[in-house]
């Protein structure tokens, strides 16, 4: 599915030579694999990590970026626009030392009831705010994109364009644009009470101490 989608998003962009991609893995022959798609590609073997979250953190927590370069976090399951990176790119001379709540396709833009930073798109100073903290490694997959939204919030630098934005379409099985493979099915079992607990205790604590690991 990474490969289909990769592709999908390499064939949309206009500046291809500019777009690094990170990817991380489970194992060796994954990434042996993704080597033989494209040679560019930064891979870091995690191991067996079930969920989005230590993947996402083990990829970030480290990176440096030059002033103006964009993250975007794109899991296998959001679609994107034609000229997306021009278009992001045209919103970051708006927008500096930001993270941008975009439309995702999936949740009502007018919802201010525990909003989720689906596909956290920022400019290097966003990043740095964050303290290189995307999503929080406390968690494994569930409502560490809500935590992102009120962390972004509380910082303020938090832009919500998803009454304005295109539309990136997270194709989730919640809305019938996917069927339930067999890691959704592991993640629905294993994450979701675990997640809830964690969410519920870490939003109890700081700005200044969710901010850290």
């Amino acid at each position: 599915m990474f490969i289909f989608n990769h592709k999908r998003w390499m064939e949309n962009a206009i500046n291809k030579d500019q777009i690094v991609t990170y990817v991380a893995v489970n194992t060796e022959r994954e990434k042996e694999i993704l080597c033989q798609y494209n040679k560019s590609l930064n891979i870091k073997v995690c191991g067996n990590l079930l969920g989005v979250c230590k993947p996402i953190y083990e990829l970030s927590k480290d990176l440096v970026f030059n002033d103006n370069q964009i993250i975007i976090v794109v899991c296998d399951d959001v679609n994107c626009i034609p000229s997306w990176d021009v278009y992001f790119d045209s919103l970051f001379k708006m927008y500096k030392n930001s993270l941008l709540l975009i439309n995702d396709g999936l949740q009502d833009p007018n919802n201010v009831n525990n909003p989720a930073v689906t596909m956290p798109v920022m400019d290097s100073e966003g990043l740095k705010s964050l303290n290189n903290i995307i999503f929080h490694p406390e968690y494994m997959h569930y409502f560490c994109d809500n935590e992102l939204y009120y962390n972004a919030r509380e910082i303020g630098i938090l832009i919500d364009l998803r009454k304005e934005s295109e539309v990136f379409q997270h194709e989730h099985y919640d809305i019938v644009l996917r069927p339930i493979d067999d890691v959704d099915g592991e993640i629905i079992s294993k994450c979701g009470f675990h997640d809830r607990e964690v969410y519920d205790r870490r939003m109890k604590l700081s700005i200044g101490e969710r901010l850290k690991v």
